[in-house]
């Protein structure tokens, strides 16, 4: 496993997501295209100073938009 996913995963640990059951789904989504997330936002963000704190806080928003969903989805 990479460093980036072992930072994916503790992102999703520290959210209390079920990566085994409730929310497999998410997570193994999640974790599929994780590298491509990463490179899209290096492309834009790459060189910036505050590059990694931006980068958690997106992936932080990506779960909280996924905890916080409309139940019809």
């Amino acid at each position: 496993m990479s460093a980036l996913h072992d930072f994916g995963k503790e992102v999703l640990q520290n959210h209390k997501i079920d990566s085994n059951k409730k929310d497999a789904a998410f997570a193994n989504r999640f974790f599929e295209h994780l590298d491509t997330i990463e490179e899209l936002f290096n492309y834009i963000y790459g060189g910036h100073e505050k590059r990694n704190d931006a980068f958690n806080a997106l992936l932080n928003g990506i779960i909280k938009n996924y905890k916080n969903r409309d139940s019809l989805f």
